[in-house]
């Protein structure tokens, strides 16, 4: 029944989950001497809706926020060198993430957070909503960059993308995905449980179909391989229930 907490200027760091699923908790006054925030610390904190990070802190840990679903907005400070996977997980009415500027590791575009030198989309916040187009020059989309972003209608994959990286696209709910040839690799889970997903072309350059690539796309109908794949991973297409025609090439060796 945690409603609000001030935590003392001693503190320099909040351990792992150290606030795990208090739903009533509001808000939380952080020192300025906190320079860590660990894994999972407010995660579940479903009534949180904003949280000021100090500026000396420079490390956010694995799912540090995760299913924080009333956080509308959050600011990253100059400080930060490293933020975990899944920070922002499930952050459903996170509009924007928006980073200082002077941050050596991070930058923000509209909202979305990304490595310094834009090479990396990091994370698109689950509140994103409409088209989006992931612009010139990134050439990799990080590890569970757009996890349940269930408010985009689309997103348009330039062609400086090379990498999609795990889980990527898990739970979104688009209808399409084009992802251009310039993509080599797709990796673990890339589109797992997208329910909406009724098509999707793999560019020619990739050459594996990873573990659970297409797992829970329940509506996708029907999927044409390239050439160049040699081999389908475990549970690829598992729950796929729609789907109708895979079409294989000659070259895959392992299923």
């Amino acid at each position: 029944n945690l409603t609000s907490v001030t935590i003392p200027d001693s503190v320099t760091f909040v351990g792992d989950y150290a606030f795990f699923h208090c739903s009533s908790l509001l808000s939380v006054a952080l020192p300025d001497n906190v320079t860590r925030i660990e894994n999972g610390t407010f995660s579940g904190c479903s009534a949180l809706t904003s949280v000021v990070i100090p500026g000396n802190v420079t490390y956010i840990g694995n799912l540090a926020f995760s299913d924080c679903i009333a956080l509308t907005q959050m600011t990253i400070p100059q400080s930060v060198t490293w933020i975990g996977y899944g920070a922002f997980d499930g952050c459903r009415s996170l509009s924007a993430i928006d980073v200082e500027e002077g941050n050596p590791s991070y930058a923000s575009v509209q909202g979305v957070l990304y490595s310094s030198d834009l090479s990396v989309l990091s994370v698109c916040p689950g509140g994103k909503s409409g088209a989006f187009d992931i612009p010139d020059g990134v050439s990799t989309i990080g590890w569970r960059a757009f996890y349940r972003c269930s408010a985009l209608t689309s997103v348009n994959i330039s062609g400086s993308v090379k990498v999609i990286s795990n889980f990527a696209f898990e739970e979104c709910s688009l209808a399409s995905v084009n992802i251009p040839d310039s993509v080599t690799g797709i990796a673990l889970g890339a589109f797992k449980n997208c329910r909406d997903l009724t098509s999707v072309d793999v560019p020619e350059g990739v050459t594996s179909i990873a573990d659970s690539m297409f797992y829970g796309c329940s509506a996708l109908t029907s999927v044409t391989l390239p050439v160049g794949v040699t081999t389908i991973g475990d549970q690829a297409f598992f729950g796929c229930a729609s789907l109708t025609s895979v079409t294989i090439p000659d070259g895959v060796t392992t299923i």
